[in-house]
């Protein structure tokens, strides 16, 4: 989720923290300690399983020492919400993590920023009367090929989960379109 007004989570964590990095981390977790799910690195990289987070570029301006950390991101007060704050912290908690990932699970473990696409999360907080011009635009700018279609932003975390051998012998690197 991207940038929706403050809302906190029966667990009592920021909305954008839990659904774009806690619910995420805890589900590999589960899997990993109920299932076994997880083919590890060790039984042979062809077999390993991948873990691919989609994260973005704006977790480049984030700052967790502005922000007062991950702890203090998840538990932001709706008096000092700021949303595009939040989602930049979730999503950088997305790219820090992957490498920890690989380590603790021994999975091949990536994050991606897979471009700027066109989907509703342009439009989903705008307001009604502004909706329209927003939608425009970004029916725009897709044309124009400064946005790219969902199909296209999926290349990358598509070519990381299907490629017979894993994309590179290092795991928890960052991959931008």
């Amino acid at each position: 989720i991207m940038a929706p007004p403050f809302a906190r989570t029966a667990d009592g964590f920021e909305s954008q923290m839990q659904v774009n990095f806690l619910a995420q981390f805890l589900l590999m977790r589960l899997l990993a300690a109920e299932t076994n799910c997880f083919k590890t690195r060790s039984a042979g990289a062809a077999d390993a399983s991948r873990v691919i987070q989609i994260s973005s570029l704006s977790s480049e301006r984030a700052s967790l020492i502005e922000g007062g950390g991950l702890d203090a991101a998840a538990a932001v007060s709706a008096e000092t919400y700021n949303g595009m704050t939040a989602y930049r912290l979730s999503k950088l908690a997305q790219v820090l993590i992957a490498p920890e990932v690989a380590s603790r699970l021994d999975v091949h473990s990536y994050s991606i920023h897979p471009g700027v696409v066109n989907t509703p999360l342009f439009t989903r907080n705008v307001s009604p009367a502004m909706r329209p011009l927003v939608s425009g635009f970004s029916a725009l700018a897709g044309a124009l090929g400064a946005v790219s279609s969902p199909e296209k932003g999926a290349e990358t975390a598509i070519f990381l989960a299907a490629s017979a051998q894993p994309a590179v012998p290092s795991d928890g690197l960052y991959w931008a379109d």
